[in-house]
């Protein structure tokens, strides 16, 4: 399936708050729950009372042992608000260039369009005006988003000065029980946003990323133990 590419001029919503912004949290002794490969080559996750399926990261290869490619930072945030950051093994908060991510939020009132909103929100306050493009994958009811920034304004106090743009590339799931959001990131030199030529990671690469997403994403409530 092909990107339909538009440019968007998402509406601010009140919710706020970053991706990046997982990094500055205090580090507290925290278990990271099991990661597992599934039957079918994704990992697997319990977090926030749900189980999480989402791909292998885009930097690793085909390996038994995926996430041994990966660095692994977890956070609860809150009862039932859970986050998983993978990095390149060697790459760093301070170095990174990608990056995978995953929050789940276990609260019924916690929507896909609230998870979608913070995707959305902070990169729209941070891209320098006329250089946020959008392209959609997929349906409404299971897609992804991909959002490219050119070129980010200086003052955004949420990007790395060393990102000149970026790119996001996001699906968000939801139960009755909750919602999570599964995205890869880029931190890019600058770019034409509204030529893909000129794009960083290819619209080929970016198309064959979203399907891998969308098609092996999934999220479900955690039956309770009798």
């Amino acid at each position: 399936m092909a990107l339909s590419l538009t440019v968007q001029n998402w509406a601010l919503r009140s919710l706020r708050g970053t991706l990046l912004a997982l990094f500055a949290l205090p580090a507290f002794a925290q278990e990271t729950p099991p990661i597992v490969k599934t039957g079918a080559g994704g990992l697997a996750v319990e977090l926030g009372g749900h189980r999480l399926i989402f791909p292998q990261p885009v930097w690793t290869v085909v390996s038994t042992e995926s996430i041994e490619q990966a660095k692994v930072r977890y956070n609860q945030l809150a009862p039932n608000v859970e986050s998983i950051v993978l990095l390149p093994v060697d790459a760093s908060v301070v170095t990174w260039t990608q990056l995978m991510g995953v929050l789940v939020v276990g609260s019924p009132g916690y929507t896909r369009d609230t998870q979608l909103a913070s995707v959305i929100d902070p990169i729209t306050e941070a891209c320098a005006s006329d250089q946020l493009h959008a392209a959609t994958f997929g349906t409404e009811e299971r897609g992804a988003v991909i959002l490219l920034c050119g070129r980010y304004k200086p003052t955004a106090e949420s990007i790395a000065v060393r990102c000149g743009g970026g790119i996001i590339l996001a699906t968000v799931l939801e139960s009755p029980m909750g919602s999570a959001k599964v995205y890869d990131e880029w931190c890019t030199p600058s770019f034409d946003s509204s030529n893909a030529a000129s794009w960083p990671i290819s619209e080929a690469d970016l198309g064959r990323y979203a399907e891998v997403l969308v098609s092996v994403s999934s999220f479900e409530p955690i039956a309770p133990a009798n």
